[in-house]
């Protein structure tokens, strides 16, 4: 019993030296629970995308039907990529930007059409902005001004009926005629109406 013992001691041992045997130990050991490593692939893939997009970490695990500490296990997980995927889409936002910008300038001394691309460029600055504040709703200001007054609707219609309705008195009445629907042929329309 001793001998076996002091076996396994050194078999811990000569494991402990051994980095591979360690690494196939710690995958060999099974899953646990809020970890996020039992979530299929296509729910992690949308804690990832709505981390991304810096979603309430309650919200996502709702949103996913995951619970919260998971969720926050899976956001914690890939925190580093999600940084890397944001920096990476303002890079690009940052190249599309000058290259828009060049190109409507090379464009304003050709006098040619700018319609395609001044969209391409303030699309392009407005995902620099977002993407490269700390907060991204820091860099949008929105100023509301408005002026409350009284509404009377059913005075303001009344009035406008009675303008109306003096406006019709005030039109000449019709005269009446009686026609008979032989005269309507169109021959004899053209007739009456080129009569002076």
């Amino acid at each position: 019993m001793l001998e076996t013992t002091l076996k396994a001691a050194k078999a811990n041992m000569s494991e402990s030296q051994n980095p591979q045997l360690q690494i196939q130990r710690a995958q060999s050991k099974p899953k646990g629970k809020a970890t996020g490593e039992r979530i299929p692939g296509f729910k992690y893939q949308l804690i990832v995308e709505a981390a991304g997009r810096e979603e309430p970490v309650a919200r996502i695990a709702r949103q996913v039907g995951v619970d919260r500490a998971t969720a926050t296990a899976i956001i914690q997980r890939e925190a580093r990529t999600i940084q890397q995927r944001k920096q990476e889409l303002l890079d690009q936002s940052l190249r599309i930007a000058r290259r828009a910008a060049n190109q409507i300038e090379a464009k304003i001394n050709d006098k040619a059409r700018l319609a395609e691309l001044v969209p391409v460029y303030g699309v392009a600055v407005d995902k620099v902005n977002l993407l490269s504040a700390a907060d991204p709703l820091a860099g949008i200001q929105q100023h509301l001004h408005l002026h409350l007054q009284p509404n009377d609707v059913t005075s303001t219609f009344n009035n406008l009926l009675h303008r109306l309705e003096e406006k019709a008195r005030a039109l000449p009445a019709p005269s009446e005629k009686v026609v008979d629907a032989e005269q309507l042929s169109p021959h004899k329309v053209a007739q009456e109406r080129s009569k002076p």
